[in-house]
């Protein structure tokens, strides 16, 4: 199983297109979230017209808080609670619509809409929203009329065209839809998107010939983004042409083959049955924001594909890629909430979403969701290893151990090299833990073996013996090594401090030790470390400095060490 990592139009046509209007639209948004990351709340607020003071100022500071960890759910409703406050602010309101339409909240946001139609300011999308939204409710001489009158913009070169001509299909000037329509064909790069849409217009109408023509003419030249695979696939196999030896499905197969982890989402999905113009305009908004993504331009390719799963809430592909596009944004719940939106989840998706939960460290919610996957699939030694990093940091320490064991003979069967070397350096780390001593340094050896210039492998059973005082010489040798390679690591500085402090070159451990813990100020084993370095150098109250400080830590603390760490302190307040 490969993991889904962008679901990018396969045609680099729309692509080109949008090159050159990044930034066009998101600097609404990410002169916010810039600002939150920059400065200070209060010049934020300033800058926003917001209050220092009262109920405003209170929701504003705790969207704030909510929007640099990335939870635009909670975000919007903090500042939606002070707009309340202050409703004729126009810059809050104007980022209430934004991360409100990011959500694709589109219902309940009707009346700021129709606000944000009135700046004039095609940025902001309000028109092509106003219009899904007019669509959406079968009013489709109004959605024309807002598109007509909208202000131009840098991308409106294959949306605009595909809305308009799919409100005037609904109109029934089916005609004037198709002259519309005809602009995409005048331009060699939209051409593809032109027979496209023919094509689904074809299909609203039952015409299985013109659709035929149009696909036939598409596929000479590229399928034009994923959905268009799905349509074409589906009507072909209606017609019983999809054949190995069938043109259209030759090239099917090359994309899904270059995309693999897309092309595993595109074989379990079925297009719907009826073409509307919801579905031709939703297919047009999806279009254009999957060729938004690579340039980066995320909030602007949200706000698109959410008003393509507005007008196709049934649709797949879309959800996939916007979660994808918060996580590229490192908003990783909000991508799990748009994952949550697929009723019937694939494996990928269950793994996508165990995956983000477990860079989130909220192991307990990631564990059923592995176990899940991994009962499908048990010959999969990502899915194997990622479930035994569930089991142990949820303290389930013997199934963490059974579930590597079951791992690392899959991956030295398929030659992953890389992969093998880390679980077998969790392996060994897990049955540390266990108090396993024997088991816990055959795999920290095979780890070594496998990948012999890993600072963390190195390091963790350099510093594993030094404490134990076994194979010192040795030990030492692999902290140095593992430090040459890690200058600027920390951990491995306060280890290397141990190495020579244990060969009693005191000054070289101190000027490690007091590095090291000046990055890692946190850890009661680095300070406790200088403590022994500084009553070694015969400096006892500076010793004693840092074993209280040690003993106030919490981060690695154990009972073993706060009582070591009591008893130096009494011993060295006798001398």
């Amino acid at each position: 199983m490969v993991i889904v990592r962008g679901l990018v139009l396969s045609g680099c046509c729309l692509l080109l297109l949008a090159c050159g209007f990044a930034g066009m639209w998101c600097h609404h948004a990410e002169t916010v979230r810039t600002a939150d990351s920059e400065q200070t709340v209060s010049t934020v607020s300033r800058s926003m017209g917001v209050g220092g003071s009262g109920l405003a100022y209170g929701a504003y500071l705790a969207g704030t808080l909510a929007r640099q960890n990335q939870d635009y759910t909670l975000t919007a409703r903090y500042y939606e609670q002070a707009l309340a406050q202050d409703p004729d602010n126009q810059k809050m309101k104007t980022t209430v619509y934004l991360l409100k339409a990011v959500q694709g909240q589109f219902d309940e946001m009707a009346p700021l809409v129709s606000e944000m139609v009135d700046l004039r300011q095609p940025e902001l999308l309000a028109d092509y929203v106003a219009a899904a939204l007019a669509i959406k409710r079968g009013e489709y001489a109004a959605a024309d009329d807002i598109l007509a009158e909208k202000p131009a913009y840098g991308l409106d070169t294959v949306v605009l065209p595909a809305m308009r001509a799919w409100a005037q299909y609904g109109m029934g000037k089916t005609a004037r839809a198709e002259k519309t329509l005809h602009v995409l064909y005048e331009d060699e790069k939209t051409r593809p998107f032109y027979w496209y849409y023919t094509g689904l217009m074809a299909l609203a109408q039952r015409d299985t010939a013109g659709a035929d023509a149009a696909f036939r003419q598409m596929t000479k030249k590229a399928y034009p983004s994923l959905t268009a695979l799905v349509f074409v696939r589906d009507f072909y196999r209606k017609q019983g042409l999809w054949t190995d030896d069938f043109t259209p499905r030759i090239q099917f197969e090359a994309v899904v083959a270059e995309q693999a982890a897309a092309g595993d989402a595109i074989r379990s999905l079925k297009a719907p049955e009826t073409v509307t113009p919801a579905v031709g305009a939703a297919m047009a908004l999806y279009d254009l924001s999957a060729a938004l993504g690579p340039l980066h331009i995320e909030e602007t390719g949200l706000v698109l594909n959410e008003l393509a799963l507005y007008l196709m809430p049934e649709a797949t592909i879309p959800k996939i890629w916007g979660a994808e596009v918060f996580e590229s944004m490192g908003a990783l719940r909000q991508a799990n909430r748009v994952y949550d939106r697929i009723a019937v989840p694939s494996d990928i998706i269950l793994f996508k979403k165990a995956m983000n939960l477990i860079q989130l460290k909220d192991f307990k919610a990631a564990l059923p969701i592995m176990e899940q996957v991994a009962a499908r699939n048990r010959e999969n030694p990502l899915v194997l290893a990622l479930l035994a990093e569930s089991y142990a940091q949820t303290g389930e320490l013997t199934l963490a151990a059974g579930t590597y064991e079951l791992a690392i003979p899959i991956m030295k069967r398929l030659d992953q090299v890389k992969e093998l070397g880390a679980a077998l350096f969790a392996l060994g780390v897990v049955y540390d833990e266990l108090g396993e001593d024997a088991l816990a340094e055959q795999r920290l050896l095979a780890a070594l073996q496998v990948t012999p210039d890993n600072p963390m492998i190195l390091n963790y059973l350099g510093y594993t013996w030094l404490e134990h005082g076994k194979n010192e010489s040795r030990a030492f040798a692999l902290v140095k090594k593992a430090h040459e390679l890690a200058p600027d690591d920390p951990h491995i500085m306060d280890s290397l401090a141990l190495g020579y402090y244990r060969q009693k070159e005191y000054q070289k451990a101190l000027d490690l030790a007091e590095r090291s813990t000046d990055l890692i100020p946190y850890s009661s084993v680095a300070n406790g470390r200088l403590g022994d370095i500084y009553a070694a150098l015969g400096r006892y109250r500076e010793a004693i400095f840092q074993y209280r400080k040690a003993l106030d830590l919490k981060a690695d603390m154990t009972p073993a060490l706060r009582q070591e760490l009591t008893d130096k302190v009494a011993r060295l307040k006798n001398k």
